[in-house]
Formats: C-alpha cells, sequence, structure tokens
C-alpha cells in the first residue's frame, strides 16, 4: 500500500503530461513531441515517468539525437556513355553517393535526373571543402550517374560508396522560423529574435539568405540581461568555384538550451545581409520499453531526477534494433493537473506579510493567475525606478508576492514625433519628441544616404539649462556603413537629444532617427486579484528565495498575463533613483541654510547685546 501511494504521489513533481498508447508486449520506441523533450533531453532518463492505469512507474529508457555516423558500402560502377555511368543496387536502403571522379573539378552532377549536385575538393575562403556526398532520393539502386566539369573533359568516376543511415538513428526535430525585420546593434551587428516555440536543446541553427556571395560572422546566444550576450561563434559563406556555388550556412555544435535565441549577424559596411529565415533543430528522443503490458498509459515530463533503470539503458542498442522502427507520440502535451512546483512544494512562492502601499504611487490590475509571465509595457518602465527594484506583485489583500526580473534579449519601436534639425556652425543638433513617459532608451538609431564620411555623434540628455553627454560615438561611413546603432540603456527625458559634430565639412544628411525601449519581463505564481506595483524611489529591491530556483521558473512554459489600466495608489510619483538623492540633498542643504541663517541672527543678536 505504501509503494502505491508512492508511485501515485510521484508524478506531483512533474508539470506536464501526456497519454500514450504501447503495445502490452514486446519491445516498444516512441519518438516524443518536442514539448516533452524540452531543454535537458540528457536527464530526461530521470526526469520522465512513464506509469500504467494502477499508477505504477515502469521502466524505460530514452535514446536522442547523434551526430549522425553514416553506415557506407563500396558500389559497382559501369560505364554507359561519355560522362555517364551506372553505379550498381545495394541491399541497404541508400539515402546518398559518395562519388570520387579524376580530373579537374568542381563537377556537376545528376543522380537519376534529380540535381544538379556539386562535387568539389579544394580550398574555398581558406577553408579545405570535400564535398562528394551526393544526396539521392531514398532506394535500393541502381542509379544512373552523369557528371561534367567546366573544361568538358572526360571524366573518370573511379569510386561510388552508398551511404545509410544506421538503424538507430533518432532524428532531430526542426523548425523553420521566418526572420523579420533586425535590429541594427552598435557593434555593426543585425540582431534577430527567434522564438523556439518553447524549451529546446539547440543543436543546429541554418541560416537562409539571399545573395550570390557573402560571408558573416555570426553569434548565437541565450537572451539575458547582458547586453553582450556571449554564446556560439561561427561564421557562414556562401562561396564560388568555377560554376559551383558552395553554402556554409548551417551552423552546428550550437548546444544551447532556451526557449528563445538572438542572433547577431555581422554586416559588411552596415548593409544587412538579406536573411529570410532560419531553421533551428533541436534534439530528439524516443523512448524505450518493454513488456510494459496493459494500459492506458501516462507520461509525465519535467519532474525531478531520480534513478534509471540501469538494465534498461545498458541494453539501449540491443532494444532499438528489437524494435525496428518506431511511432510518434501524438496526443498533445498538456500541464499536469495535480502539479507541485518544486517553489510552491518548498513554500517560497507563497505570499508575504503586507506591504505598507502608501510608499508605491501607481498600480496595475494583473489578469492572469497562477504561473504566468508578465511583460512589462512602455508605461511600466518610465513610471518604475530606473533599476526597476521597486516592482513588487501584491495580492488582493496588499501581500507580496515572489516574483523574477529577466529582460528578454528584445527591444521594441518607441512611437515618436518626426525629427527635429537645426544647424550651428559645425554642429548639426537632432531633437526627437519622447513624449511624456520617463522609459529607458535602448538604442537610438541614425541612418544616412552618404557613405563616405567621418562624424562624432552625441547624444545628450537635455535638463533645460544645461546638458548631459550620454554616449559619444565615432561613425566611419566605409567602416560602420550608412547605419548607426547607439546603446543608450538609460534614461533621457522627454526629448532626444543627438549631436554631430561636422568639421569643416558640410552637414551629414541624416535620413532617419528611431529609437527602441527594452523588452522586460516578470515571473510569478499570481494569485486571483492581485496587482504590480512601482514608483516607489526610496524602497530597497526584493530579495526572494524564489531567485534560488530561478533556472525551474524561467525553464517553464508559462502563459502570458496582461496588465490593466494604470491607477495612482497614492504615494510618491517621484521617478528615479536619482531623484530620490537629489531631494534629500536639497533638504540637507535647506536645513544647513536654516542653520547658518540662525547662528548670523544669534551672532547679531549678541554683538548689539556687547554693544549696550
Amino acid at each position: 500500500m505504501l509503494l502505491l501511494s508512492l508511485a501515485l504521489a510521484g508524478p506531483l513533481d512533474a508539470p506536464q503530461v501526456m497519454p500514450l498508447e504501447l503495445a502490452p508486449s514486446g519491445v516498444v520506441r516512441v519518438a516524443l513531441p518536442p514539448d516533452m523533450v524540452g531543454a535537458d533531453p540528457a536527464l530526461l532518463g530521470q526526469t520522465l515517468r512513464l506509469v500504467n492505469a494502477a499508477g505504477e512507474e515502469l521502466p524505460f529508457t530514452v535514446a536522442l539525437t547523434e551526430p549522425l555516423s553514416r553506415d557506407e558500402e563500396r558500389l559497382d560502377v559501369v560505364p554507359i556513355g561519355f560522362g555517364s555511368w551506372q553505379v550498381g543496387a545495394s541491399e541497404r536502403l541508400v539515402e546518398a553517393l559518395r562519388l570520387s571522379f579524376s580530373g579537374e573539378g568542381p563537377y556537376e552532377v545528376h543522380v537519376d535526373d534529380v540535381g544538379p549536385s556539386w562535387v568539389v575538393r579544394g580550398l574555398v575562403g581558406g577553408e579545405l571543402v570535400d564535398l562528394d556526398e551526393v544526396d539521392t532520393l531514398p532506394g535500393h539502386g541502381p542509379w544512373l550517374v552523369r557528371a561534367r566539369n567546366k573544361q568538358g573533359d572526360n571524366l573518370q568516376l573511379y569510386s561510388a560508396r552508398g551511404q545509410s543511415k544506421p538503424p538507430d538513428w533518432v532524428p532531430p526535430h526542426c523548425v523553420e522560423i521566418p526572420a523579420g525585420n533586425p535590429a541594427l546593434r552598435e557593434n555593426g551587428a543585425a540582431r534577430y529574435a527567434l522564438d523556439l516555440g518553447g524549451p529546446r536543446r539547440v543543436m543546429s541553427l541554418d541560416v537562409h539568405a539571399d545573395g550570390d556571395l557573402f560571408e558573416r560572422s555570426v553569434t548565437i546566444a541565450v537572451p539575458s540581461d547582458n547586453a553582450d550576450n556571449y554564446g556560439h561563434g561561427a561564421t557562414i559563406r556562401r562561396v564560388q568555384i568555377g560554376g559551383a556555388r558552395i553554402d556554409r550556412t548551417l551552423i552546428e555544435g550550437i548546444d544551447l538550451g532556451a526557449d528563445a535565441l538572438v542572433v547577431d549577424i555581422a554586416t559588411e559596411d552596415g548593409r544587412v545581409l538579406p536573411v529570410t529565415s532560419f531553421t533551428a533543430c533541436s534534439i530528439g528522443a524516443h523512448l524505450l520499453a518493454r513488456d510494459v503490458g496493459a494500459g492506458p498509459f501516462q507520461l509525465y515530463g519535467g519532474g525531478e531526477r531520480h534513478p534509471e533503470a540501469d538494465d534498461l539503458a545498458q541494453a539501449k542498442v540491443e532494444l532499438i534494433r528489437e524494435a525496428g522502427g518506431w511511432t510518434e507520440a501524438t496526443s498533445p502535451v498538456v500541464p499536469n493537473p495535480d502539479y507541485q512546483q518544486k517553489a510552491e512544494r518548498e513554500g517560497v512562492a507563497e505570499v508575504a506579510a503586507p506591504l505598507p502601499l502608501v510608499k508605491w504611487h501607481w498600480a496595475r490590475p494583473i489578469e492572469g493567475e497562477g504561473w504566468v509571465r508578465i511583460p512589462l509595457d512602455r508605461s511600466v518602465l518610465a513610471h518604475a525606478r530606473d533599476d526597476l527594484g521597486d516592482l513588487r506583485v501584491v495580492d488582493s489583500e496588499g501581500r507580496q508576492v515572489p516574483s523574477l526580473l529577466r529582460r528578454t534579449g528584445r527591444e521594441t519601436a518607441w512611437d515618436t514625433a518626426p525629427f527635429v534639425r537645426e544647424e550651428s556652425g559645425r554642429t548639426s543638433r537632432i531633437r526627437v519628441t519622447l513624449g511624456a513617459d520617463l522609459a529607458p532608451v535602448a538604442t537610438v538609431r541614425l541612418a544616412t544616404t552618404g557613405d563616405t564620411f567621418r562624424r562624432t555623434v552625441r547624444v545628450l540628455r537635455d535638463r533645460g539649462t544645461i546638458t548631459e553627454p550620454v554616449r559619444f560615438v565615432d561613425w566611419q561611413g566605409d567602416r560602420q556603413g550608412v547605419n548607426l546603432a547607439i546603446s543608450i540603456d538609460a534614461v533621457l527625458g522627454r526629448e532626444l537629444l543627438i549631436e554631430i559634430d561636422n568639421g569643416d565639412n558640410p552637414p551629414l544628411p541624416v535620413t532617419e532617427v528611431s529609437v527602441s525601449y527594452p523588452e522586460w519581463e516578470l515571473r510569478a505564481r499570481v494569485p486571483r486579484g492581485s496587482r504590480l506595483i512601482y514608483g516607489a524611489p526610496s524602497v530597497y529591491r526584493a530579495d526572494y528565495d524564489l531567485a534560488l530556483l530561478s533556472g525551474d521558473v524561467f525553464r517553464q512554459r508559462l502563459a502570458v498575463a496582461t496588465l490593466g489600466e494604470e491607477t495612482e495608489v497614492g504615494g510618491p510619483q517621484l521617478k528615479g533613483m536619482q531623484k530620490g538623492v537629489m531631494l534629500g540633498a536639497v533638504g540637507v542643504l535647506a536645513l544647513a541654510l536654516l542653520g547658518l541663517t540662525g547662528r548670523v541672527l544669534l551672532g547679531g543678536k549678541a554683538e548689539g547685546d556687547g554693544a549696550g
């Protein structure tokens, strides 16, 4: 009875579940959907639970996508004419041919009228290229191969090998993601924000771009508070040898687990590579079990780690081969209604004591409940403290709800009025009205029509009687191109002021000025009737035990809550810690002046008394 109760209580730590249909006897092999595989596939053998109708956990093991190592066999080659050969049949299912020719390449190759493909050996863009693998329609052959080179030589096909995927191969999960419009970064890169559709362990990314020839450096990273986003670096290129165009746009060995990626692609003299889409491939997983008995079965995912059935894990290859093929899990992955996150079981997601709401000025109702993510709009960023340390989630009774704050890595365009420009001697001044919202500016971008110039660009904070320099950037057209991005990440005020030092040159033509603000979000387990409060200059930054489980919280796929209409709570309306410090300094100065005035009056009175 105790064992049964433990088995039934086990799935309480698993956030998601899906029903499975399995054969009662023999080996079963089921391909799991990416939502069940998640961002940590290496732990699936320890975090999945396969449960039968009696609530008993069944032993299983998991096979993952591995680097593909194809089986090869040598095939017969028979010449049948000028530049034509028949390649002999194979007992295996062949998916590609490896072809070796004599004579100068590159070689244009057609297999069974499918193609053309290219066979190339040599140095391409500093890289030793050996492309002799020609994809064909899967089959057992024979195949008709025709080839020619640019010189029209009488070629000799002296070797052909058939390649087959090994029977234990687990395919990855691949999805094509539209590129959208990139955001230009100050380092000269175009940034693309890719939504993966849920947590994934990404192993490769293929960049689909127009253009005949190019070479670009690429950085792939997980969105974070770090604006530099250090991650996986690579180079993509498209080169041409003779008539062969060689694509090197597939980036492998990434190994990043996330639900979103940011991809920075370098520009060339400010020109953005015309990227149309990306294909992201993540690790796939197959569930293996033997003689599971009668169903129905439930597969619970994302639970806490427990020992894997060692016997099955050791016999993984034998199970794969005995199963032969596999079936796809077709049922949807849904939230486990009995799930209790570790943060709940540990009590770190519980509400705390009431807050003195009089310290806060603004409040927004949260439309949503349970574990949610709450995107913060520009109004919140404008009225909150500069460091967002005053953000709090409170329930209907004003009690503090633990939450986590994260910058998503994306930016949103700021709708602004057309810029106004004036010339003053050597300096061009550009003003852009930002409006009443004192939200932080993430990036300022300028565009020009010229390409041969060198200028110093200054972004200033205009305080009326004085201006404060925020950023100085050198803009050189032949190096940075006709578009310039300046990272700000600060509050500038109601107006953006840009100065361009033209030196002894005519004013630089500026065709466009655009502004963006950073995207932030909160994650929390929100009770019904909760609110977001902000606008408290002097409160401390919250420090929740929930932060110790941030990895678990940020790996969850959460529903999106929205914020209702903004209302005033009644507290202070100061914006920014700096203003709080400034008011304090003014108060101290006022007290000092009062003290000085008192001492002067008392001194005058004492002198009068002495004179009398």
